[in-house]
């Protein structure tokens, strides 16, 4: 029988990255729009000054280029799946579908067949993400 990767420590951690997939491309947009605003001729001559002494904009660019680097690495990872998994994937974490619609309604497959491909999938992300992932999240 399959080992149940579902209460392993590292399978939390990626699955909670990859529902937070939308929210980071969301805010990768926001802060790329506050910071076109901020470039324009009026806001360079009042710059906006944080308690640690670092502008809005320093903060902004370093939360933009974690953002940046989180949803690459997911992108690349999912770019290693199969179309399957990386379908499972995404109307899992990304849609939010509940397993059972996703094996039952979305692609049609027996339970253990979705539950092993899951499993493969996020052992997969896990291989690639890891190293990365570890250093930069």
């Amino acid at each position: 029988m399959e080992e149940k990767i579902q209460n392993e420590p590292w399978y939390h951690e990626i699955a909670g990255e990859l529902r937070q997939y939308k929210k980071y491309k969301a805010r990768i947009g926001v802060l790329e729009a506050r910071m076109i605003r901020q470039t324009g001729p009026v806001n360079n001559l009042s710059a906006r000054y944080g308690e640690d002494g670092a502008t809005v904009e320093d903060t902004d660019e370093e939360e933009l280029e974690q953002l940046k680097i989180k949803v690459a690495s997911i992108e690349f990872a999912l770019g290693a799946l199969t179309t399957t998994e990386r379908k499972i994937i995404e109307l899992k974490f990304f849609e939010r579908h509940r397993d059972v619609i996703i094996y039952e309604m979305d692609m049609l497959m027996a339970p253990a067949t979705f539950y092993k491909t899951l499993n493969q999938a996020m052992k997969t992300m896990k291989e690639i993400l890891s190293e990365e992932k570890l250093k930069s999240f």
